[in-house]
């Protein structure tokens, strides 16, 4: 079964708040990853194409009055109608925006692969190398995650805090 997993940046994230999906039991399934990506990680252990991504893009018109991103912030831009957000406020940048993460999700689901025409290459993720793809208000840009120690930290105090309530 192929999946997609995802970063989604919320707020919620940023207080260690535990963010999950309905998505999470389909064929191809969106992953928030807040304080665990362990089954991420195994799936790409097990040779699942995985592809991870954090969505920190704010609409222009909205940037001052939202702390960032907030939880499924991204799904108006995956569908390409970033107006829903911000009606007639919305920006050329905005829709280019749009533009880009739309065509990723377009062509993952008809390739089972979100890379070509032209995009930045979004890596396969390997939880050895652990790089992401970053919808930001900069740009998109690929590299560690932005939020890598905070949720580091959190899988820690998540590992062990479970370790001690199995007991």
């Amino acid at each position: 079964m192929l999946r997609m997993a995802a970063r989604a940046a919320c707020g919620m994230e940023s207080r260690g708040l535990r963010v999950t999906s309905g998505l999470e039991q389909s064929p191809i399934s969106l992953k928030p990853r807040c304080e665990s990506c362990a089954s991420t990680d195994e799936l790409a252990r097990a040779g699942q194409p995985v592809w991870l991504y954090r969505f920190a893009y704010v609409s222009q018109a909205q940037r001052g009055e939202n702390m960032g991103a907030l939880h499924a912030y991204e799904i108006p831009f995956t569908m390409n109608i970033s107006a829903a957000l911000v009606g007639d406020k919305v920006t050329p940048t905005d829709k280019a925006m749009a533009d880009l993460v739309s065509s990723y999700w377009v062509q993952f689901g008809l390739t089972g692969d979100p890379n070509g025409a032209g995009r930045p290459n979004w890596p396969r993720y390997d939880p050895a190398i652990d790089r992401i793809i970053h919808f930001s208000n900069s740009g998109v840009i690929v590299g560690i995650d932005p939020l890598k120690s905070k949720l580091d930290l959190w899988q820690k105090v998540w590992t062990r805090h479970a370790s001690t309530h199995r007991q």
